[in-house]
């Protein structure tokens, strides 16, 4: 009132609105006539069928309450006479203390007005994406899981910090491929007693972000299967009272990301857990996950496809000895985890066909790639991220690698290339007979410090590693074809100026050097 904004129900009769309608709501004095009657907001967006998103944006219920308060002063100010100024303010602080003590009963309003103003802005059946932003409501709307919005396929949820939100009743949206919820209040328990065969059919990106009263237990599937056949991504950012997550028959999946989820504990995507304190077919209690007596009833896995998990800042996760992991993961990345990058050290068995392997916090990264043939993977790692330690690896036993010709093998590391900053090298298992250029390059690894060979069975020549200016340590192992080492080891005069320890081992045909 008094701003010059539109009041939501001057939309009523423009039925032939097409495309995208944002409406930011500021005050309930431009809503439906400035009053309660909230039954006039039901046919304001309902018939206009050429929608396709609609996206509802509310202040902050503390700014609401305010924007309020200084109204109701200027009309106090207004029927006195007089100007509101510091003087005639200053006459009324005992009027402006008694708004203050009313100022949590002023928010419980505000939220009735919220829910029941969303309630009745019932959108038309036509939209494709629903974005609310810093509704200040406890509940969402009933409409908003109706089946009848049958061409709905985004749902964004942001800023919605005193609403508990009930997945459960968007799962029966018939089309429904991405939900984000982003900074809400509370997440209802989501167990295995609260989805139907049928939910979520089309879904296929599922996002949990910043919720502050996340439930311990977190059930994405059923055991049964039908629920969520098509979700391909699934994201749990920032959940601080999570400590249960448990995915089944997720045949989709092909990533899932879980990150700054502190209480966090176990990551259940398998078959039964079994252990000789609590014998059952149950999960054992969470007090027990870290128990070395548990063991794990290896079945099939319930995310069969996943290709990429992403375990960052997650300080009390970890895996059960003798978890398996799924069998078409390509990219594990477990920074910041202690724990459970201690279970992928000691399980390195589990580790031999997962080709991206990154360790590490925000200072110190690992990324070790094994078995890699596809360059592409390799090229991957171009600017995306910091690392510190570059490990490339290839497994003898690993079916299909210990038969690709020497010139494949050169070929794929020759397309890698360098241009990026590492302290640490190593390369274990190379099939080729010599080394790429990039390799000794001092522009490409200027700032270089370990280098390890190691394992590399065909080459008969080692490359000329003194050119490389910061190396101090040289480690060279497991290369049987090598029976000289001349001057072109070091590569020209100066050669490894920074050097103080070369290691060689494990050379049984040398003769000369």
């Amino acid at each position: 009132e008094g701003s010059g904004a539109a009041q939501v129900e001057e939309l009523t009769c423009l039925n032939n609105l097409q495309g995208n309608l944002e409406i930011c709501v500021h005050s309930l004095k431009n809503l439906v006539g400035g009053n309660d009657n909230y039954e006039k907001g039901a046919c304001i967006l309902k018939n206009k069928v050429g929608l396709e998103s609609l996206t509802l944006i509310f202040p902050s219920l503390e700014d609401w309450s305010k924007d309020e308060s200084a109204a109701a002063a200027r009309v106090d100010g207004e029927s006195a006479g007089r100007p509101v100024n510091e003087s005639s303010a200053a006459a009324r602080t005992d009027n402006e203390s008694a708004r203050l003590q009313d100022v949590e009963s002023t928010g419980l309003m505000n939220q009735r007005r919220q829910e029941e103003l969303v309630e009745s802005l019932q959108a038309p059946t036509s939209i494709t994406k629903l974005e609310i932003r810093g509704y200040g409501g406890r509940r969402f709307p009933n409409w908003m899981g109706d089946p009848c919005y049958a061409r709905l396929e985004r749902i964004h949820l942001r800023d919605c910090k005193k609403c508990r939100l009930h997945l459960p009743a968007l799962g029966q949206l018939p089309e429904l491929k991405i939900l984000q919820v982003h900074s809400a209040g509370a997440l209802e328990s989501v167990g295995r007693d609260f989805l139907e065969a049928t939910s979520f059919l089309s879904l296929e990106e599922l996002e949990l972000t910043e919720i502050d009263e996340c439930v311990e237990e977190l059930w994405i599937g059923t055991e049964g299967g039908g629920a969520f056949p098509r979700l391909r991504r699934l994201l749990i950012r920032q959940c601080g009272h999570l400590k249960y997550v448990k995915l089944r028959q997720l045949t989709a999946l092909r990533e899932i990301t879980i990150l700054d989820c502190e209480e966090l504990r176990m990551l259940d995507y398998y078959g039964d857990v079994v252990s000789a304190s609590h014998p059952s077919s149950s999960p054992p209690p969470l007090s027990s996950l870290h128990q070395q007596e548990v063991l794990v009833n290896v079945g099939h896995t319930h995310i069969p496809g996943v290709e990429a998990m992403h375990l960052y800042r997650c300080p009390e996760l970890n895996f059960l000895p003798g978890q398996p992991l799924p069998p078409s993961l390509q990219k594990f990345h477990a920074g910041g985890s202690p724990l459970l990058e201690e279970w992928i050290r000691s399980h390195d068995d589990k580790l031999a066909s997962v080709p991206w392997l990154l360790l590490g916090d925000d200072f110190y990264r690992t990324l070790s790639l094994r078995n890699v043939k596809d360059p592409v993977l390799l090229r991957d790692v171009y600017g995306k991220i910091y690392h510190t330690k570059l490990e490339l690896r290839w497994d003898e036993e690993q079916r299909g690698f210990s038969s690709s010709s020497p010139a494949e093998a050169e070929q794929l590391l020759g397309n890698l290339g360098l241009y990026y900053i590492f302290y640490e090298l190593v390369i274990r298992g190379y099939r080729g007979r010599s080394f790429p250029d990039w390799l000794v390059f001092p522009e490409c690894l200027p700032h270089l410090l370990e280098f390890t060979l190691s394992g590399c069975v065909h080459c008969d020549r080692l490359p000329p590693l003194g050119r490389l200016p910061s190396l101090l340590q040289l480690h060279i192992s497991g290369m049987p074809q090598i029976r000289r080492v001349g001057p072109e080891f070091c590569g020209g005069p100066g050669a490894f100026p920074s050097l103080w320890l070369l290691e060689f081992d494990d050379m049984p045909e040398w003769e000369e050097w």
